[in-house]
């Protein structure tokens, strides 16, 4: 539409995969992020993503070395700082809820990933 921007695209996002479901896409609060959710197996699980709207640069979440994984839930800090996201248990039911800062008090990425 005239006017408008595409922040996700998602079929094109699923072109390459066999499977691509949305959770949650929340935009932050100084609308310069969008947080994101994908299930990209079917397994009801989601990974969490942070994708800068005007450069297009996307991030995908680490706890470590390991893919950051949620029930699809992303709620934004009124700062747009951190993201709240909720995990599953044993019985992929929500389990507990976490905060997770993204961004420092500059607004530089925090990089949670294992070198």
């Amino acid at each position: 539409l005239k006017g408008e921007e595409v922040y996700l695209h998602l079929p094109e996002m699923a072109s390459t995969k066999t499977y691509l479901a949305s959770g949650a896409i929340r935009i932050s609060p100084d609308d310069k992020h969008v947080a994101y959710s994908l299930d990209e197996v079917g397994g009801e699980t989601c990974q969490l993503y942070i994708k800068h709207i005007e450069s297009g640069k996307e991030r995908v979440l680490y706890d470590g070395d390991e893919l950051l994984e949620g029930d699809g839930s992303i709620v934004w800090d009124n700062e747009g700082k951190s993201i709240f996201f909720c995990t599953l248990d044993a019985t992929h039911r929500p389990y507990r809820l976490y905060r997770r800062q993204v961004f420092d008090n500059e607004g530089n990425y925090i990089e949670n990933k294992m070198q």
